[in-house]
Parts: C-alpha cells; structure tokens; sequence
C-alpha cells in the first residue's frame, strides 16, 4: 500500500500521466488524501453547471475537489496500466449532506 497526503491541492503530474511506460496487471492499493482541501471558483462552476447560486457547493463538486488526487494516483510509479486509454463506466454519488462552500473537507481518493 502506498499512501499520498496533500495539505495543499496537488500539482498535475503531466508528464508522467502522457509519457510514463506502464507494463503490469496486479494494482496495489493506492491511496491519496487532501486534508483541508479549500473549493475554488464555485461560482464559476455553477454558472456553467446551471447550478443555482447558494451557499452550498454542487452534488457534483467534490468531483471536481477529488480531480487532482486521481491524476497523482494515475501518475504513481506503483500504478501498473497505462493511462491514455483507461476508461470508467459509470459513477454513483451519493450526499449524505450539502457542504457548505466554506467548509475544508478531507478528501481521500484510492485504488485497488
């Protein structure tokens, strides 16, 4: 298991993701956390979502917070498969309650 901890949004491992030569099929488990992760340009985002503006950050935005954690797992050196290519099928999310947009959430973020 290799785990990632964030205080700060991390940077966008691009070259790794585009370029990095992948050869295995066994994924470990892999795991990344932002603790404290601070929503940026929610406006915005419920502008071009169609979003009504309110205090509380959209169903679909955590997604958004969780972003830069799945690049840092697709470029780990322990992620087996190459990423161009890779593909999801579906995603479910579920709210157990709205996050306000002042609210610092720990996002955690894994594959195995």
């Amino acid at each position: 298991m290799s785990d990632l901890v964030f205080e700060k949004a991390p940077s966008k491992p691009w070259f790794s993701l585009l370029f990095g030569k992948r050869r295995g099929s066994d994924l470990p488990l892999l795991r990344a956390e932002w603790r404290g992760a601070k929503p940026w340009m929610v406006s915005e985002y419920q502008e071009i979502c169609g979003f009504l503006k309110t205090a509380e950050l959209p169903i679909t935005y955590p997604q958004v917070l969780a972003t830069p954690l799945h690049f840092q797992l697709l470029a780990h050196p322990a992620f087996p498969f190459p990423i161009l290519g890779l593909v999801h099928v579906s995603q479910v999310i579920e709210q157990k309650r709205p996050i306000l947009q002042h609210e610092l959430p720990d996002i955690l973020t894994w594959c195995d």
